[in-house]
């Protein structure tokens, strides 16, 4: 039975399971820098399109009354990137996550800035917390820092890295050094090897400064497997969703967002050309005007190669 196309970011499968279930993993998919550029209904399910590269990632969701819903990676080469993109849509088992955080004494919360936007670094940032000091972020009002204005997460981070000291390290890595780490981890896990190795840095700067936590908590981004690779071994991985709402992770993102803005700024002065987050409008005027002044070539200091918007500034550049 044929239906009509629907459109990215109203699913209409003609399932009501699979249609709840993805409303709810949308923005989870979004967080972690994956957009569906096609959604497809098919027979008991949805098939789902990501860009990537020259040939985009298939991802299905079926339902069946028997065996409820099912989320299901395409084949081929890319096969394990459509797994850790599958993983993040796959429904919550009842894990206990949050039972198993309340239980650490200690623990190191991880989280990132800069990956969904073209210009500036990718930066990840890793807190290790014990009770008294979650209770203390906390107070000071640390909380995922999408919800923040800049001028807040500029203060916030601020105190946090007052009152943290060594129990925060932050990996900032700029756009140069991000394409050339880019393109040698294209052939296996793309971005989510990258995000990883990030995370993994700045967790190995903590563990180097301090006894091992209990577990490293992750603001989940791809599938367990490609995290606790990049992390040092014997360390317990507690990745999920939404994490944020865990003071360790919560003060990650602040600190993450705070270099990447200052990062930007630092960018912006050198370059001549005010720089904007995110990759829309304002960043592919400011693309174009960057290509003006400096040439075709300035793009690969400044911005996130792979992204289309790369392709959208160079097209568009008189």
């Amino acid at each position: 039975m044929s239906r009509d196309k629907p459109r990215v970011g109203a699913p209409v499968s003609g399932i009501p399971e699979i249609d709840e279930h993805l409303a709810a993993v949308l923005p989870a998919l979004h967080e972690a820098g994956w957009y569906p550029e096609e959604m497809v209904p098919i027979d008991y399910g949805l098939k789902l399109l990501f860009p990537w590269h020259r040939k985009p990632i298939a991802v299905t969701i079926y339902f069946s009354k028997k065996k409820g819903l099912s989320v299901v990676a395409g084949q081929g080469p890319d096969r394990e990137v459509a797994q850790d993109i599958a993983a993040l849509m796959r429904p919550a088992t009842a894990s206990g996550a949050g039972d198993e955080e309340r239980g650490l004494a200690r623990w190191i919360g991880t989280d990132e800035a800069g990956k969904g936007d073209y210009f500036g670094p990718l930066v990840a940032a890793a807190v290790l917390l014990d009770r008294d000091g979650a209770e203390a972020v906390q107070r000071m009002g640390a909380t995922d820092s999408k919800r923040l204005s800049d001028e807040a997460v500029r203060s916030l981070a601020g105190r946090l890295r007052g009152q943290l000291g060594d129990r925060c390290a932050v990996v900032a890595v700029g756009p140069r050094r991000y394409n050339e780490l880019y393109e040698q981890f294209r052939g296996g896990r793309g971005l989510n090897g990258l995000l990883a190795w990030c995370h993994g840095r700045a967790v190995q700067d903590l563990v180097e400064r301090h006894d091992p936590p209990d577990a490293v908590v992750v603001d989940k981004f791809a599938s367990d497997g490609v995290i606790r690779r990049a992390l040092p071994r014997g360390l317990r991985l507690i990745a999920r969703t939404k994490a944020e709402d865990n003071p360790a992770v919560a003060a990650a993102s602040i600190l993450a967002r705070a270099r990447y803005l200052a990062a930007l700024q630092k960018l912006s002065d050198e370059l001549g050309v005010r720089l904007t987050p995110g990759a829309g409008d304002p960043v592919i005027r400011a693309g174009r005007e960057l290509v003006r002044r400096r040439g075709a070539d300035a793009l690969r200091e400044a911005g996130k190669l792979h992204f289309r918007t790369t392709d959208t500034i160079r097209t568009t550049s008189g």
